[in-house]
């Protein structure tokens, strides 16, 4: 799932749930809408604050950009 879904379905502030993994509110803005890849750590930290449900996959993309589907 993407983290923009995960934050809307869940009525999540970015400024909250950058609270919740150590990021600045428009650290959060920027990663949520694709404007900056989060770094492995990040990555991390938005698995577990999320229980799994936006995990490392979902920041994957090809070459194009494209979201990679299994």
């Amino acid at each position: 799932m993407k983290l923009d879904l995960y934050l809307t379905s869940k009525n999540i502030s970015d400024e909250a749930f950058g609270q919740r993994i150590g990021l600045s509110q428009s650290q959060v803005n920027r990663i949520r809408n694709g404007k900056s890849k989060p770094t492995i750590v990040t990555i991390a930290r938005i698995d577990s604050e999320t229980e799994g449900v936006v995990s490392f996959p979902d920041f994957i993309g090809d070459e194009t950009g494209r979201e990679i589907t299994a």
